[in-house]
């Protein structure tokens, strides 16, 4: 058994050493990274073996926290009117804190979200009220995965 597992370990020893001799590694595309770089033009090789790019100026960059948290509130702040409509006996004539979390995909599409009371300030049924009543939230395309947590004030 012994000899079993010094065997396997020397092949896999020498596996890798071969392996890493010619390897090419890959580098992921910085957030300045040109789109050209990113977009084939053909799945094809050219004559010469290298593959072409679609000319394009597009340039990936990431956006601000603050730019983030300032579309998703105008996202929620568009259904106002609806969650006053459906969830106005619940809201009262008091204010109340609410905390919205949320987690955007690349594409700007919400994949997550969650409501929570502040403390001292609950109201039954109010959480369900108001995820059955704002619908799944869209931002411009971030680029990249983003999450999100504010602070909002109903009515």
């Amino acid at each position: 058994m012994l000899i079993g597992a010094a065997l396997v370990g020397l092949c896999v020893y020498l596996g890798l050493r071969s392996r890493s001799s010619g390897a090419v590694q890959a580098t992921p595309p910085s957030v300045d990274t040109p789109a050209t770089a990113l977009v084939p033009r053909s799945a094809e090789p050219s004559p010469s073996g290298s593959v072409e790019v679609a000319p394009t100026t597009a340039v990936l960059r990431a956006r601000s926290p603050g730019e983030i948290e300032r579309q998703v509130r105008n996202a929620f702040d568009a259904h106002r009117p609806l969650i006053r409509q459906r969830c106005g006996s619940l809201l009262g004539t008091t204010p109340v804190a609410v905390g919205l979390n949320a987690a955007f995909g690349a594409d700007g599409k919400q994949i997550v979200r969650g409501f929570n009371e502040e403390r001292g300030s609950a109201r039954d049924g109010l959480l369900k009220c108001l995820q059955d009543t704002v619908p799944p939230l869209v931002i411009e395309p971030p680029g990249q995965g983003e999450r999100v947590e504010l602070r909002l004030t109903l009515p």
